[in-house]
C-alpha cells in the first residue's frame, strides 16, 4: 500500500489572526506532527455516541501511518467507536498543539504489524499490547491540525497548519 499523499495548507480559522490561507510561509513540516505523534506519551481520544461527545486518556503508538490503541471490549470507547467509526486524537504535549481527525478500523490480532507491538513495548514498559485484553484499533488520518504554542516568535498565528492526508 503506497503511503498516503500529504498536502500542508493554512487552516480555515477566520478572526483568529492567523497567516492567510494562502500564505505558505511558516507552514510546519509532516516530520514536525509525526514526531509528537511518535514521542507523546497520552493521548486524548474522543468518540462520539447518541449521548454525544466523550473523552478518555489512551496510550498509542504512531506505527504503519496510524495511531494504534487498545481498550477494554466492553468500554465506552470500543462502544463508541464501533457504532461510528469517526474519531479524534490529540496526544498531550508541551508548547503545541497536534489534532488528528479520522477513522478507527478494529484490526484482527493476526493482521497487527509486528511493528506496533514492538514500539508499545518500547514505549510503555513493562506493558505489552495484549489483544487478547481488548480489540485493538488503528486510527488513520485524514486531516491533522497544528501549531506552535511559542507567542513570541513562531506561535499559533504563524505557524497553525493543516495536513490533509489521502
Amino acid at each position: 500500500m503506497p503511503p498516503p499523499k500529504i498536502r500542508a495548507d493554512r487552516p480555515h480559522m477566520p478572526e483568529y489572526g492567523i497567516a492567510a490561507a494562502n500564505a505558505g510561509r511558516g507552514l510546519l513540516p509532516w516530520s514536525w506532527a509525526e514526531k509528537l505523534l511518535i514521542s507523546a506519551m497520552k493521548y486524548w481520544l474522543v468518540t462520539t455516541s447518541a449521548d454525544g461527545p466523550h473523552a478518555m486518556p489512551v496510550w498509542c503508538v504512531w506505527s504503519q501511518g496510524a495511531l494504534w490503541l487498545s481498550t477494554g471490549g466492553k468500554s465506552r470507547k470500543a462502544r463508541n467507536l464501533k457504532a461510528d467509526a469517526r474519531c479524534v486524537v490529540a496526544p498531550e504535549v508541551r508548547d503545541a498543539t497536534l489534532v488528528l481527525h479520522g477513522r478507527a478500523r478494529r484490526v484482527p490480532p493476526a493482521r497487527i504489524p509486528r511493528a506496533v507491538f514492538t514500539a508499545y513495548a518500547r514505549k510503555y514498559p513493562p506493558w505489552k499490547l495484549d489483544p487478547n485484553l481488548g480489540p485493538v484499533f488503528a486510527v488513520k488520518p485524514s486531516v491533522v491540525l497544528g501549531w506552535k504554542e511559542d507567542f513570541e516568535a513562531e506561535g499559533f498565528t504563524k505557524t497553525a497548519t493543516r495536513w490533509k492526508l489521502n
